[in-house]
């Protein structure tokens, strides 16, 4: 439910509606597809949210997964996704160092980060720097 929400507020704000019932083939390979990338250091979490969502009725698609953070930058840089879900506690380079790292070449990047520690500190320091949405682990995805 809230990975969908920032879909849904990320379509908002480029006056978009997502389509929930599917396009003709036509019209769906004219319509934009919001890339995403996905940034854990559990390979189940990046796994479930690849195959728990239903990306292309939302017209997005996951453009990859990264392992860490190093990884994680490298893998915005390339793919140039329009919506980055993260941790934020990962080896090498931490989700909130990444997020810093690439905010200002990708302002306009949606920003998810998850993390399974309750840190006013973590939520602060995401604010600041632009992050949408901070989601507690575990999440329901139903």
């Amino acid at each position: 439910d809230h990975v969908l929400a920032v879909i849904y507020k990320y379509k908002a704000q480029l006056g978009k509606q997502p389509d929930l019932n599917g396009l003709s083939g036509m019209r769906e390979r004219r319509r934009k597809m919001y890339r995403v990338l996905i940034v854990d250091d559990e390979p189940i979490i990046c796994e479930g949210l690849r195959r728990s969502v239903r990306w292309s009725a939302f017209n997005c698609e996951v453009a990859g997964t990264a392992a860490n953070g190093m990884e994680g930058l490298e893998k915005v840089r390339e793919l140039k996704p329009d919506i980055l879900i993260s941790d934020i506690s990962m080896n090498n380079m931490d989700g909130l160092a990444m997020v810093a790292a690439v905010k200002s070449e990708r302002p306009d990047m949606e920003v998810t980060l998850l993390t399974g520690y309750r840190n006013f500190e973590y939520a602060q320091r995401a604010i600041k720097l632009g992050v949408t949405r901070f989601l507690l682990k575990p999440s329901r995805m139903d």
